[in-house]
């Protein structure tokens, strides 16, 4: 394989790319509803879209493929297109010597994660977008990176030197290179299929080791988990949140240690900058340690699996910062990721033109403010006799020179401006400035409508306005959990009128999934040329699903869940391997089908489905998905064994198929008579939890799928049946006796000590 610092240098010469040439990408990439591709067509690479006409075009004229893979919203991908792919010179090494694919990673995240997969190994681990592979003309992988500057620089090779390098390599020996490339595809393969199953580590010794390793690395200043870049993971703050509940009575210090580490870090990347104060929603991640400065994208998947944890925390522990960061994410994506038909757009950019009019755009100039700005905004508002922009100064850390750190910005793009940040809680800023705590929350709340308004004169970031299942999937549960913690019935509402997009729009003919859909210049959604789902999409979808019916007891999703878990079974599910990305090969003369086996900054689609398939079980009795559940576990059991914390999501379904779930089942003839009962339960996070609502005089859909259930349903006084292990315990029938016993359940009074 080649890397970087062996690649020898070599020049070509260059050539003039004829219009007629250009014109033939754009129509190569016309058909393309991507944002990501179409950002693409005018350069003067020759770009095509993954498929036949470009791997038959390499064949037919033996040259290497570079593949390019992004997404519209990526900063450094833009980069990349601004220094290389624009840029004449590279286009022509790029059209003589190589065939050039565009990949949006968002639509077809098979061939990211197998490429990725191949990266990781190649750089030890590292990896990111834009992903530059190069592949040879049966897409076996030869070498790659990510992000290439242009020119030599820091004694490593640039991009236009390592395309003449690997160009003239591949003259000189293709069948080499053919021979240890096909090899390591080989090696991906066997890697992702050949796992084999075993025993795995009990519950509790995951459990133990995964707290132990996030403990190891939690950043007790700044909270989060390990150094510079940090990103918020989601899938490690759940993880925390059910270790906690289910260690509550066997270790209690365990438990509350990680409670105190979640809350730390939801409460510091609220604080932080990686928090849009003015704009609402979160950005991606932050390149310092301390969540100052973001990369300024903000994508729909992190502000669901947000939504999800910081509502599911508030709910646990009453946290008022909580609280207001769930209702924060809400606003966010109703007022910007909210398309009119009910789904969620996928991001917006983190660059933008700082003023209208600009040549270039820049990273965070939608979102960043010089002191001077803020004062003239808001002039003439004052705070008693305080000047309203003093206060916001000394609120947000602005400061003259600008308060992002040099490290932070290596190309100049925060010069003399501010990424707002508190560094002090509202009620410390309260008693350093002398101003009560009420007062100086309704002045801050005040100066937001001058800045947004300001703010939103400015040119806007970019839209990626197209709809991804899976993530309205992750947002469906977001919605759903903040419902019940914020004590809002409209935001069910609002994860129901996404639920009824998915069904309209997101699905083919014969009511298989489809992986997006697209918005036209008027708003409109587009399907384009349909692009079959994956299994992120179903299993973030079904997971949606059960979310929102914890919520309505609306038993129709559960029907549908259960007829989506039915198909991505038939199309992802192999013996017990777990689950496949996709529902063929991606490289088919390879035969390389990829394993989700990690959680990342999403969990794969593995561990949702096997969380998914346990919740199922509990509610249709079907043990066959207890089977299949067990299955996924003994086919991760080394992976487990060794690294039990790259899977945190997974675990969560492994302890709640070990434990066992709980059944909160509500009998009442009449809605009335069982508000009471679930407006109690919706006050209480209870894990594991299965909520049932029956009548006593007609069987339900899942009622005559239980056998517990029918016996239970006749009761004649309203009740509440807590049933565990296959058993139902007396009939509940009176709110008191309620409280109590979902106070044990949910353990809060033990954490909470």
């Amino acid at each position: 394989m080649f890397c970087r610092s062996n690649i020898a240098r070599f020049l070509f010469s260059s050539r003039v790319v004829s219009n007629s040439s250009r014109f033939a990408s754009m129509d190569r990439l016309a058909n393309t509803k991507s944002p990501y591709i179409l950002q693409h067509k005018n350069n003067p690479v020759e770009w095509y879209p993954w498929g036949a006409e470009a791997f038959e075009r390499a064949k037919s004229l033996n040259r290497p493929i570079f593949l390019s893979v992004g997404y519209s919203t990526c900063h450094w991908c833009h980069v990349m297109e601004r220094e290389s792919f624009e840029n004449q010179e590279v286009a022509d090494i790029l059209n003589d010597h190589f065939v050039s694919i565009k990949v949006d990673r968002e639509e077809r995240p098979d061939v990211d994660k197998l490429y990725m997969s191949f990266i990781q190994a190649l750089n030890g681990g590292g990896g990111g977008w834009p992903m530059s592979v190069f592949l040879t003309p049966n897409l076996a992988p030869i070498t790659g990176g990510t992000y290439f500057p242009p020119e030599d620089r820091w004694n490593q090779m640039g991009f236009k030197s390592i395309l003449r390098f690997i160009s003239e390599k591949w003259k000189e020996d293709p069948d080499h290179i053919n021979s240890s490339a096909g090899q390591v595809l080989k090696a991906i393969s066997s890697k992702s299929s050949d796992v084999k199953p075993g025993d795995p580590p009990t519950v509790e010794v995951c459990f133990m080791a995964t707290f132990q390793k996030l403990k190891a690395s939690f950043d007790e200043e700044s909270g989060g988990f390990g150094d510079a870049p940090k990103f918020p993971k989601p899938v490690d703050l759940s993880f925390l949140l059910r270790f906690a509940q289910s260690q509550a009575k066997k270790r209690p210090e365990e438990a509350k240690e990680a409670i105190r580490m979640l809350t730390k870090t939801l409460h510091a990347i609220y604080h932080g900058g990686i928090h849009d104060h003015v704009g609402k929603g979160f950005h991606r991640y932050s390149v310092d340690g301390g969540w100052h400065v973001p990369h300024f994208e903000k994508m729909a998947y992190d502000q669901g699996q947000l939504l999800s944890i910081y509502s599911d925390v508030a709910l646990l522990t009453g946290d008022e910062i909580c609280k207001k960061a769930a209702r924060d994410i809400v606003e966010y994506l109703e007022e910007n990721l909210s398309q009119k038909d009910g789904g969620f757009w996928s991001a917006e950019d983190a660059d933008s033109y700082p003023v209208k009019g600009a040549e270039h755009k820049k990273e965070g100039a939608f979102c960043v403010w010089k002191e001077d700005e803020v004062k003239e905004v808001l002039e003439g508002e004052m705070i008693d006799s305080t000047p309203l922009s003093d206060i916001v100064i000394a609120y947000y850390g602005i400061k003259k020179e600008g308060n992002a750190p040099a490290y932070t910005d290596p190309h100049d793009e925060l010069k003399e401006q501010n990424v707002l940040i508190m560094h002090n809680t509202h009620e410390e800023m309260s008693e350093i400035l002398g101003v009560e705590s009420g007062k100086l929350r309704e002045a801050i709340e005040k100066a937001k409508t001058f800045l947004i308004v300001n703010r939103n004169s400015r040119p806007k970031p970019h839209l990626d306005s197209k709809m991804v299942t899976a993530w309205q999937g992750l947002i469906i549960s977001g919605l759903a959990r903040a419902s019940i913690a914020l004590g809002d019935p409209m935001l069910a509402r609002r994860a129901q009128v996404c639920v009824d997009f998915v069904k309209e729009n997101l699905r083919s003919e014969n009511g298989d999934l489809i992986r997006a859909v697209y918005t036209d210049e008027e708003g409109r959604v587009e399907k384009g040329e349909p692009i079959a789902a994956f299994s992120d999409d179903y299993s973030f979808l079904i997971q949606g699903l059960m979310d929102l019916y914890e919520t309505t007891v609306d038993e129709k999703l559960i029907e549908w869940a259960e007829e989506l878990q039915k198909k991505m079974d038939e199309k992802f599910w192999e013996g017990d391997r777990g689950y496949f990305v996709s529902e063929s090969d991606v490289v088919a003369d390879g035969g390389v089908r990829m394993i989700e086996d990690q959680d990342g900054a999403e969990p794969c689609a593995s561990s949702v489905g096997m969380n998914n398939v346990v919740r199922l079980a509990e509610l249709v009795e079907t043990d066959e998905m207890v089977d299949q559940a067990e299955m996924i576990v003994a086919h991760a059991a080394p992976r487990l064994a060794k690294f039990p914390f790259i899977l945190p999501k997974l675990l969560e379904g492994y302890e709640r198929m070990d434990h066992g779930g709980i059944k909160v089942v509500i009998v009442a003839e009449e809605a009335r008579d069982s508000m009471p009962f679930l407006a109690l339960i919706r006050q209480y996070l209870i894990p594991n939890l299965a909520l049932i609502r029956l009548k006593p005089s007609a069987p339900s859909w899942l009622s005559q799928r239980m056998e517990l259930l029918e016996a239970i349903r006749s009761t004649e006084k309203p009740s509440v049946f807590i049933c565990e292990d296959r058993a139902c315990g007396l009939p509940i029938t009176n709110v008191e006796d309620l409280k109590n016993r979902l106070e044990e359940l949910s353990r809060r009074s033990i954490l909470m000590k």
